[in-house]
């Protein structure tokens, strides 16, 4: 794994690969308790069933990466963001479907409760540019939060999103269709 110190937090780096190769047992059962438990409380402020982030679902998904915000003193976790590349299917704005191959996606998203609006997710989110290059309006956003969307519009500037029927949302134009 990678750690990043920033404004005393750090960021760890986390995938199926990394996953594998850690030898600390006692490091592994950390992210894997942290992570799981801030799964949960994604699927929980999601309204869903079940939760779409966990170790397993990682260690099975080998393009998607972690990003897992904690406090290094206590070990808290305080949030995470997991992306990748995924093929999707995209309705055009003149309603041609395409297949848009190796699309860069953000999964999922999650920043606890307590410590929403402190900059926790605008460093992770930063963190995930800066490591990938990536524009933020190149990215498929899968089933975005009303308060993602308004964090994309107050720090990217991203507004007039395209939910595809895949419920990914995109901010390219040449997506923008009516259903």
């Amino acid at each position: 794994t990678t750690t990043v110190f920033c404004k005393a937090m750090s960021i760890e780096v986390w995938t199926s690969k990394t996953i594998d190769e850690c030898s600390d047992t006692k490091k592994l059962d950390t992210f894997r308790c942290n992570f799981d438990l801030l799964g949960i409380g994604s699927a929980k402020a999601q309204n869903l069933h079940s939760s779409i982030s966990s170790t397993d679902k990682l260690q099975e998904s080998p393009s998607h990466v972690v990003l897992l915000c904690y406090e290094p003193e206590k070990l808290i976790p305080l949030g995470f963001l997991k992306y990748g590349r995924k093929d999707l299917f995209l309705y055009t704005n003149n309603g041609s479907l395409v297949e848009s191959k190796n699309s860069f996606c953000l999964l999922d998203f999650y920043v606890t409760e307590s410590k929403q609006r402190s900059g926790i997710g605008l460093l992770l989110f930063q963190n995930m540019l800066e490591r990938t290059g990536i524009d933020p309006s190149k990215i498929a956003y899968d089933r975005p939060s009303p308060k993602l969307l308004a964090f994309l519009h107050k720090h990217y500037s991203l507004q007039n999103h395209c939910l595809q029927p895949n419920r990914f949302a995109v901010f390219d134009s040449k997506f923008h269709y009516k259903s």
